[in-house]
């Protein structure tokens, strides 16, 4: 009787953790700290392009139009878009007309030089594709603006720390805490070895909590994140 007993209150000890780490584990994104998931799909890396907001007014934010995921403005140089294997890309003129879209040795791609705005697809596998409004100048940006009476300025800078080994293999599942001087946001790395975050014009420090097994960082190294670095790369040690 004894060890019926125990094994009933075993079950029910056991079932209450399981109905607890369910219920953490759904409120983690809530907490600023995403849950890992290996199917989610992959963050678009831009390189070479800064996101715009596009305004009515000063206030009452935009979009180009409802079917643009955002929109981009290029440099006066190529961008570069890194893909994931499972991802394609489609480069055309707002009407329509495909533009040729070279690929780099790594297999990215490079967003060519052009005198007139220009439309990216991006798909993948059971996703929705998304589209991205892509412009060479600011002029080309500003005659849209006053064309459809908007306003147009950058968006907030997006940070991007991409963990790797010495090869350049991304690393996932690295876990970090984001802080600036009053508060500490906890990531885990995606399935790129990427850790994005929003930027707010401030300075942020990174600090590795916790690296997946077979890789190892100095606990005490900070990784500084300043205001306005879009891209960072940590490389972590290989046991």
């Amino acid at each position: 009787m004894k060890r019926i007993r125990s094994a009933a209150w075993a079950l029910c000890l056991l079932w209450a953790l399981l109905l607890c780490a369910g219920a953490y584990a759904e409120a983690l994104p809530a907490l600023g700290v995403p849950a890992p998931d290996a199917a989610r799909p992959p963050a678009l890396r831009l390189e070479g392009a800064r996101l715009l907001r596009f305004l009515n007014g000063e206030t009452e934010e935009v979009a180009p139009s409802s079917t643009d995921a955002g929109a981009y403005l290029l440099g006066t140089a190529e961008a570069t878009l890194t893909l994931a294997p499972e991802q394609t890309a489609a480069l055309s003129t707002l009407e329509g007309e495909a533009v040729d879209l070279p690929k780099n040795e790594n297999g990215s791609v490079q967003l060519p030089v052009a005198q007139a705005p220009l439309r990216l697809t991006l798909s993948a596998p059971e996703q929705e594709a998304q589209s991205w409004l892509l412009f060479f100048t600011a002029e080309q940006v500003q005659a849209l603006c006053d064309g459809q009476g908007f306003t147009w300025t950058y968006a907030p800078v997006e940070h991007v720390v991409r963990f790797t080994d010495a090869e350049g293999t991304p690393v996932a599942q690295v876990f970090v805490n984001v802080c600036t001087d009053t508060l500490c946001t906890a990531y885990f790395s995606d399935a790129n070895g990427e850790v994005a975050f929003p930027g707010e014009g401030v300075d942020y420090v990174m600090h590795v909590l916790q690296t997946p097994e077979g890789y190892a960082f100095e606990a005490a190294q900070e990784v500084p994140v300043p205001a306005g670095q879009v891209y960072a790369t940590v490389v972590l040690e290989k046991k």
